[in-house]
């Protein structure tokens, strides 16, 4: 690209300033002295072809003045918004366990997701992890998030951890109704 431009500079000034009887009359305006002198021809110009061939690629712009710095603003954390329409309902079974070997893996304290079980944490196959959703039936407004899976055998079906044996026992299976809160 670099090329072709010189070549072309060469060609266009050598054009120029080399006027010819074919083409004396058309480039009066390359003569500075003339009437219809071009200003860009004129070495008076910033322009001019003289001061073009001295023309560097990168100019760096001098500040008048010094100039302090800028502090740049802090970012503002990003807040979790939790809607409160649903998403979606679903009518399905719910079971609960608890973290006992028998019931779960090696690991009884570790979800799917690699988190730590706690208060609020359900399994579930057919909803992708971190899926906030609530079961109004039974806990009202309480906000349940999907961080553990259960067994394949297990499509539509939701597991609710508690944190004794005993309590999960006595939730055994119920079909409720599911609202869809979130999905990440």
């Amino acid at each position: 690209m670099i090329k072709k431009l010189t070549i072309s500079a060469i060609i266009l000034t050598v054009f120029i300033t080399v006027p010819t009887s074919a083409n004396a009359a058309f480039f009066d305006w390359a003569d500075p002295g003339s009437d219809n002198a071009h200003p860009f021809i004129d070495g008076g110009s910033e322009w001019s072809i003289s001061n073009l061939a001295k023309f560097e690629l990168i100019k760096k712009r001098v500040p008048d003045e010094a100039t302090e710095p800028v502090a740049s603003p802090t970012p503002i954390p990003k807040t979790k918004t939790i809607r409160t329409n649903s998403i979606a309902t679903h009518t399905i079974m719910a079971s609960a366990y608890s973290s006992t070997p028998d019931q779960t893996d090696s690991t009884p304290f570790i979800t799917a997701w690699n988190t730590r079980v706690r208060d609020g944490i359900i399994a579930a196959n057919f909803l992708p992890f971190g899926t906030q959703i609530k079961i109004p039936e039974l806990y009202g407004d309480k906000i349940f998030v999907v961080e553990d899976r259960m067994n394949r055998r297990y499509t539509y079906k939701i597991d609710i951890w508690f944190p004794e044996r005993e309590q999960a026992l006595e939730f055994g299976n119920k079909k409720v109704k599911i609202e869809v809160v979130a999905r990440l």
